[in-house]
């Protein structure tokens, strides 16, 4: 499955459980990010109600997809500020050895994806398989 970044930064935060008892860092980041999410398109959409579900299910695939199309509908993929939350949230994650395994399971190289040093960025998707 291809994940945008802002899908995958959300699907590897929660299931890696960093996005409910995480360092610090993490939990800031995601809660800034599901804040943006809110603010953008509002609390009771369904980009933040499919957001909602994932944390309720997060190694659900069907819940993943979901995020992954609702983040595409909203046009999510295209608004600046959430990519940059969204990288920042990547960062945040493979900073922790939980968040390391977590993205290898999803098969997220960080090298891949840009995130280094304090410069993070991502291009393009992520693949997961």
């Amino acid at each position: 499955m291809d994940l945008d970044t802002i899908s995958a930064s959300i699907v590897t935060a929660v299931a890696s459980g960093l996005a409910q008892t995480g360092k610090q860092a993490v939990l800031d980041t995601y809660s800034a990010l599901k804040n943006a999410l809110k603010s953008t398109f509002g609390t009771d959409s369904d980009v933040v109600e499919a957001v909602d579900r994932l944390e309720e299910q997060p190694d659900s695939q069907g819940r993943q997809l979901i995020l992954q199309e609702e983040i595409a509908t909203a046009g999510a993929i295209d608004n600046q500020q959430l990519i940059e939350l969204a990288q920042a949230l990547l960062h945040a994650v493979n900073d922790t050895p939980q968040g390391q395994a977590t993205m290898k399971q999803f098969n997220i190289n960080a090298k891949n994806i840009g995130i280094a040093g304090d410069d993070a960025h991502v291009e393009g998707g992520q693949h997961f398989h």
